[in-house]
């Protein structure tokens, strides 16, 4: 097993659906995963350079996006 020296960096952020706020931990690959305990989505965020950052917003099992 691969042993990695991970620096777990604490991010805030808000819920795109529901406006909570949220706490995760950014990994050493800048992948930072949040979950809003009020609406139940999931969200990924991805800081792809130093201007740019990638949000994916998943909804719960039970539910559908509309747009």
């Amino acid at each position: 097993m691969k042993h990695t020296n991970s620096n777990w960096k604490p991010m805030i952020m808000y819920c795109n659906n529901c406006s909570q706020k949220l706490m995760g931990f950014m990994n050493d690959e800048s992948i930072t995963k949040y979950e809003c305990s009020r609406c139940q989505c999931s969200l990924v965020s991805k800081q792809m350079g130093r201007r740019h950052t990638q949000v994916d917003i998943y909804a719960p099992v039970e539910q559908v996006a509309i747009f």
